[in-house]
């Protein structure tokens, strides 16, 4: 503020050195997510830097960087996304294609495509990045580095392929840890992609121990320690829903979505996400109109910012359609879970679990309503798509491998002679499985073993 008014005083309100400052100081208000602050500064800047270099000018090129910052951060990511084009083209006609603020727009481009869904163009310019960098991703001491490994980490998560996006996160914490120090809000960000990976990994004891370690380091009262421990707080919900303890969870995710009112308002596309999170707990705990109620205030957000047919409302969807699943009506869950698997095969590389989810229940209402075949093919697909992602011991796979016998058993049912369906010697020894998968001691690995096995005696006699 002080060199603000020094150099306004100097050289004038409307002076290229007045505006560097004031970048340096919204700059320094988007990350402490002060971001109507920063816009007012930035606006500022956007009239001196036009006036004075023209539009094509790399100085302008950061102005535009930051208004991508902002819209990030209020959620419009289209809007973001544009700056940051716009910004990046201006740096290529300037710079060689290795310049660390190109590569820095490149890895930011991954990150805002990957949030956006758009996997092919983040994949396209991670592949830009990692060719810029060539020899200098072996360095594990630059910023620029670690930016890389985060962007391709977060990429490649939502891909599925979270053994090598742990790698690359780690990778990531270490560099910003050995720069910044542990309690770094950019370390902390990190952070909370690797709890992704846990949760999803099921390492939920793992991921607790983190969450209130991080949770320790963002105690201050300021936009960006109110907005890390929502983050936190929201995972925090999402282990206990993985623990089963759905009191807990809900009591997180009303901590989670009271911070980010307060700090972005009513309707932000992350609030969005929290309210389905917070929707999945109260139906796992009966509260089903509770459930719908959440969901209809995320539908209301994500109409705000995204089209019809986007990824994001798959989920919501199938939400939907279980709860009417449950509430017995069956065809308004069928219209809302064919709703999400169309959006899914239109994604089917994005929020893949989610994806088999919902293959999963529509599944089962099929067999349920005594369509086995069709049932049979729908588990099948999901089953081929937890292959891809998760280890053999994971719930998702043993639950995957239960759904294939029940199917497979009810068409063998129907093939021999649908009155003695429920006594034939496959049925009975699927219901010993499915006894040994509800009490065994057994590690999760010898549970499928001995899935397998029963189904592959199964499918012998068939």
């Amino acid at each position: 503020n002080i060199a603000i008014k020094i150099k306004e005083d100097i050289y004038g309100e409307e002076h290229l050195s007045t505006a560097e400052a004031l970048e340096i100081k919204a700059t320094l208000h988007l990350e402490q997510f002060y971001h109507d602050d920063a816009k007012k500064m930035l606006d500022t800047v956007e009239e001196i830097r036009a006036e004075a270099y023209g539009k094509e000018h790399p100085e302008y090129g950061n102005y535009l960087l930051r208004v991508a910052q902002y819209y990030h951060i209020i959620g419009k990511y289209s809007d973001a996304m544009k700056c940051l084009e716009d910004s990046l083209e201006i740096y290529v006609n300037k710079y060689d294609s290795d310049h660390p603020e190109i590569i820095e727009r490149l890895n930011l481009l991954a990150n805002y495509s990957r949030i956006s869904s758009d996997l092919e163009n983040a994949e396209h310019y991670l592949s830009r990045a990692q060719k810029a960098l060539g020899a200098k991703l072996a360095s594990m001491d630059s910023l620029i580095v670690a930016s890389f490994y985060k962007a391709s980490a977060q990429v490649m998560r939502k891909q599925g392929e979270y053994e090598r996006s742990l790698e690359d996160i780690e990778k990531t914490i270490s560099i910003e840890t050995e720069i910044f120090g542990p309690d770094h809000h950019r370390v902390i960000e990190s952070a909370v992609n690797k709890l992704k990976l846990l949760i999803v990994q099921h390492r939920l004891t793992e991921a607790g121990e983190i969450i209130k370690e991080c949770l320790e380091s963002v105690k201050q009262k300021s936009p960006i320690h109110d907005r890390l421990r929502a983050v936190l707080l929201n995972h925090l919900g999402l282990v206990a829903v993985r623990q089963k303890d759905y009191t807990e969870a809900i009591k997180h995710f009303d901590e989670a979505i009271s911070l980010k009112k307060k700090n972005n308002g009513e309707e932000h596309a992350e609030l969005a996400k929290v309210l389905i999170d917070k929707a999945v707990a109260l139906r796992l705990s009966g509260d089903l109109a509770g459930a719908l109620a959440a969901l209809e205030q995320a539908q209301n957000i994500d109409n705000l910012f995204f089209s019809e047919n986007h990824v994001y409302f798959a989920r919501i969807c199938t939400e939907i359609g279980h709860i009417h699943y449950l509430k017995k009506n069956t065809a308004a869950a069928c219209d809302q879970l064919d709703d999400a698997i169309e959006i899914y095969k239109s994604n089917p590389n994005q929020y893949p679990l989610e994806y088999a989810k919902a293959l999963d229940l529509r599944a089962t209402i099929h067999l349920n309503s005594g369509f086995e075949t069709q049932a049979l093919t729908l588990f099948d697909r999901a089953f081929e798509i937890k292959s891809k992602i998760a280890s053999e011991e994971s719930p998702e796979i043993t639950t995957a491998l239960h759904n294939l016998a029940l199917a497979l058993i009810a068409v063998g049912g129907k093939k021999r002679d649908k009155k003695e369906q429920a006594v034939t010697p496959a049925t009975k020894k699927y219901a010993t499985v499915l006894n040994i998968a509800q009490n065994t001691d057994l590690s999760g690995a010898k549970l499928v073993e001995k899935v397998i096995d029963t189904l592959t005696e199964f499918t012998n006699q068939m």
